[in-house]
């Protein structure tokens, strides 16, 4: 499932071929991130499909989306081109899975599903239509992650002995909905923050993940057995050791990611947050160095981008639907470990 860094991430267009596109979900994201990023790409935000839908109708209104509909197969009629999957995890694998049988290319936000089985069968229907299946793992156009990447892939610390990261944030309050509400319907901060994090380990370092450890914690927000704060060992393909820290729960916890080789040390701080200002050193025997500072950058926008040149066949996604399934495939373990309390093998069913 590896593939080298996409290289058209830093040469897709500032505007996209226009796509008409609907949207599954009124959701936070789609609101914040993803609509000003489609129409900053060039986009055409052309419908959105809510199951409450008074709150669709208001959602259409306020973000000037001229059609609303009230059922998934509107949702995915003719009319549009592409649709972005932002409903609640649970919903992911039906929605995607409609969009394909409609011949409809589909930006699925992550987790992509909730089950391996879900995920896999998502990536067979939209191969079998021909459509783009693509998940939204946007920290990988963060510009220092693609710098920390890069730096490892040349060989700048030498052979990768183990990393760590770090993503403990203070949820906001307007999300403090399902994400942290009972164990089922893909809530709490694995499929949450950890999902995201796994794929940013596999594109930093190159490799898959083999084995975890895991466990996990309710420290004041997650109920009914939603964890809000977990830390996990992964094991990957080439033994090289990872440390993963997330949680809901800490205001001023940061980001972080460190790669640690035999002959020197990337720190990077604040690189997976959207908000803050991050910089990236390294350490080697000549002591510390600093490479950059500066913010992620467009990184959704980059995401549409590549999604468009991808449907258009000039490029591929940011990260496919194996990348999904992979980073889900390695969450499904991590609770898996935390609830047997030993190691576990990463299944990946593909």
């Amino acid at each position: 499932m590896d593939r080298e860094p996409s290289e058209e991430l830093s040469v897709v267009p500032p505007r996209a071929e226009c796509l008409h596109w609907g949207l599954i979900g009124a959701s936070d994201i789609a609101a914040k991130r993803m609509i000003p990023a489609l129409r900053a790409a060039g986009q055409d935000v052309r419908r959105v499909y809510s199951r409450n839908g008074e709150w669709g109708r208001q959602f259409a209104t306020q973000h000037s989306i001229p059609e609303v509909v009230g059922t998934l197969s509107e949702a995915v009629a003719e009319g549009v081109d592409a649709v972005y999957v932002s409903s609640t995890n649970d919903q992911h694998a039906r929605d995607v899975l409609a969009a394909a049988g409609a011949g409809r290319h589909v930006l699925c936000e992550k987790p992509l599903a909730i089950a391996l089985e879900e995920g896999v069968s998502m990536v067979a229907a939209c191969k079998a239509a021909g459509v783009v299946l693509a998940t939204n793992h946007h920290l990988r156009n963060a510009a220092l992650v693609r710098r920390v990447r890069q730096m490892v892939c040349g060989g700048e610390v030498g052979e990768v002995l183990a990393a760590r990261v770090t993503h403990a944030i203070l949820l906001p309050e307007r999300l403090r909905s399902w994400r942290v509400r009972g164990a089922s319907g893909g809530s709490g901060v694995v499929f949450d923050i950890a999902v995201h994090d796994i794929d940013t380990v596999r594109f930093v370092l190159g490799q898959e993940v083999v084995e975890v450890a895991a466990t996990t914690a309710m420290q004041g927000l997650g109920t009914g057995g939603a964890e809000d704060a977990a830390v996990t060992c992964l094991t990957m393909a080439s033994g090289v050791l990872v440390m993963m820290y997330q949680a809901f729960t800490v205001p001023f916890g940061g980001t972080a990611l460190q790669v640690d080789g035999a002959s020197a040390s990337v720190i990077a701080r604040d690189i997976l947050s959207l908000e803050a200002e991050g910089e990236v050193e390294l350490r080697d025997t000549h002591g510390w160095h600093r490479l950059a500072r500066g913010g992620a950058g467009d990184v959704y926008g980059l995401s549409v981008r590549a999604f468009v040149e991808s449907v258009y066949g000039r490029g591929v996604p940011t990260a496919n639907g194996e990348d999904g399934v992979a980073s889900l495939a390695v969450a499904i373990a991590i609770r898996e470990s935390a609830e047997a309390g030993k190691r576990v093998r990463v299944k990946y069913g593909l």
